[in-house]
């Protein structure tokens, strides 16, 4: 497998894991895609249609308030899942945006 797959690295950090499942994680850094620093990957409500891996860069994840500010809810590092949490859910609960440019890799619902 690829010595350069951040996933691969991350999970491995945790333990042991099997050239199946290296492949599996493997296949969720197919699709790169470069995204701007700022650039809004998905807003509250979205339907939730993919999760991506966070291949370079950070994100962060957010929620609008009320009184119209920004709540920070979670940092992203390379190597992590973005959206496996609303996996389940047919929309978005919070939106994500890049800190930097970036590199993610989407993993649609449905193949």
């Amino acid at each position: 497998m690829s010595k350069d797959s951040c996933i691969i690295r991350h999970f491995k950090h945790y333990g042991e894991i099997s050239e199946n499942d290296e492949a599996l994680l493997a296949d969720l850094e197919k699709s790169p895609s470069e995204v701007k620093a700022d650039q809004i990957l998905w807003q509250e409500g979205d339907s939730a249609r993919e999760f991506c891996t966070l291949s370079r860069g950070w994100a962060y994840s957010f929620r609008h308030m009320e009184d119209g500010s920004r709540q920070i809810l979670e940092i992203y590092l390379p190597g992590d899942i973005i959206g496996l949490r609303e996996f389940a859910f047919k929309d978005r609960l919070t939106g994500v945006a890049m800190l930097e440019d970036g590199v993610i890799c989407h993993f649609p619902h449905r193949v």
